[in-house]
């Protein structure tokens, strides 16, 4: 420590912080003892495996549920994380020897240590099992904290964004997973329904800017454009820029009272249960597959009349594509339906794309618009869900339906 101390203030001007020159010495100290035993690792990347990122993902959502809070770090910080505990699961593997330096006195400040030690302790054992020690989950904890503090100072500093389309389901729901991974400078609070936006529902969320495929003229905040149909980049770049010219002189604070509406267990199983994989026998033309469509999922002639109307107006309004994907969606509000209906379709030339169906009932219920939405948002976020949506039978797309609507139960 004294060397590394002379060292380092030789090298840099002012001087390191002790618990530094401790860390740099740990890291100096785990490179040397595990040198001899892996080298079968040829690079760093290769140490964040599939298993590893897993562990990184599951640890940020148990800590938020444990916190009652979100935690976001973007791709850079959880990269940085999950390489910390890919080194950490190796010592543990390969037994490397760990010096425990003076951290400092936490004990000030209230982060839940002792609960997330648990947490942690608990993933590690399940995903790899390993038993850890409060010693060898120290490090990692307080570095997570410091990524999270790190990270908010830039969050602070978004837009609150609402995106709103037609129905909130569809185009909304596909543009707040787009804009959400590529703009830093706005934080989406919600996709939803065009008709919900007033002054009112701007004031009560505290938003500070409105993306929209429709024109909206009686709120008093900036609002943008989206022009259909869509173009990913031009869109990205149009958002990046009106963003940038937002001039924000006052940062509001979120109310954390405000409760969301939840799902039921029920209303989820039904609707897991009524999602159908339907099969069409030819090509057809898209008017003639909306047809097909809504005499497929009504029972009387005045339902599949409304429902092909809504189909086609929605169609009117511009197409949604996954074009990554080669998926289209088809998505409406209708009066035909009284529950949200949703499915795939797929053709017996298995060369042609399938089609995602979503149908929203009119009047559409917040409960009900979030659980269309999440098939939108799980297509482009969720491998497994996307691919057996793509090629997978009725069965695994409803098992990992059910995945993914557990998260939200």
């Amino acid at each position: 420590e004294e060397c590394l101390n002379k060292l380092t203030n030789s090298s840099f001007s002012g001087d390191i912080p002790i618990y530094e020159i401790s860390l740099l010495g740990v890291i100096l100290q785990t490179l040397e003892v595990g040198d001899s035993n892996i080298e079968n690792i040829k690079g760093i990347s290769s140490l964040i495996t599939v298993k590893i990122k897993n562990l990184t993902n599951k640890m940020i959502t148990e800590f938020s549920k444990s916190d009652k809070k979100l935690y976001y770090l973007n791709d850079n910080i959880e990269a940085v994380l999950s390489l910390s505990l890919a080194v950490l699961i190796l010592r543990l593997n390969y037994k490397i020897p760990f010096w425990h330096g003076n951290w400092g006195d936490t004990s000030q400040e209230d982060w839940g240590k002792d609960e997330k030690v648990k947490i942690l302790s608990s993933l590690i054992k399940k995903s790899f099992g390993i038993e850890t020690t409060l010693f060898d989950l120290d490090n990692i904890l307080l570095q997570f904290h410091s990524l999270v503090l790190l990270n908010n100072q830039r969050i602070k500093q978004r837009l609150r964004t609402v995106i709103c389309c037609f129905e909130g389901v569809g185009i909304a729901a596909y543009l707040q997973t787009i804009l959400q991974q590529e703009i830093e400078d706005i934080e989406i609070i919600e996709a939803t329904a065009v008709y919900k936006l007033n002054q009112e529902y701007i004031d009560k969320k505290q938003v500070e800017l409105v993306i929209s495929t429709f024109p909206i003229n009686d709120i008093n905040i900036p609002v943008i454009e989206v022009s259909l149909p869509l173009n990913k980049g031009e869109i990205i770049s149009q958002i990046t820029s009106s963003a940038k010219d937002i001039n924000k002189t006052e940062y509001k604070i979120i109310n954390k009272t405000q409760k969301e509406s939840t799902l039921s267990f029920d209303i989820i199983i039904d609707f897991i249960h009524y999602f159908k994989l339907i099969s069409f026998e030819n090509i057809y033309t898209n008017n003639e597959i909306i047809g097909q469509l809504s005499k497929n999922l009504t029972t009387r002639p005045q339902d599949e009349e409304e429902l092909n109307l809504s189909l086609q107006k929605r169609e009117d309004l511009g197409p949604l594509y996954f074009d990554e994907y080669g998926i289209k969606i088809l998505h409406c509000k209708s009066r035909a339906v009284t529950v949200p209906t949703a499915g795939v379709i797929e053709f017996h030339d298995k060369s042609i794309p399938r089609i995602i169906y979503m149908i929203a009932p009119d009047p559409c219920s917040d409960i009900y618009r979030k659980l269309l939405s999440t098939i939108t948002v799980s297509f482009l976020e969720n491998r497994n869900f996307r691919n057996s949506v793509q090629f997978g039978n009725i069965d695994e797309i409803r098992k990992n339906l059910m995945n993914i609507y557990k998260e939200l139960i």
